[in-house]
């Protein structure tokens, strides 16, 4: 799952459609309490999900990430 979202925005920039790269990344993060739950569901030790959330969590950081990446070119 991770590697295709990788793939997917690498495609994106090859493209040169960076701001669907922006967009993709502002989603995930611009929401404050999105990141808050995740992070509080991934530092839950009781958390039936916590493999899936962990992934989603990767998933969001690799997001990020990339969007650093972007910003740098």
């Amino acid at each position: 799952m991770l590697a295709g979202w990788c793939d997917l925005l690498v495609f994106i920039c090859n493209e040169n459609k960076k701001h669907m790269a922006f967009a993709i990344c502002h989603l995930e993060w611009r929401n404050s309490r999105l990141q808050a739950s995740l992070q509080h569901l991934f530092f839950h030790p009781k958390c039936r999900m916590l493999k899936l959330v962990k992934e989603i969590f990767k998933l969001v950081l690799t997001i990020k990430t990339f969007h650093a990446i972007i910003m740098e070119h």
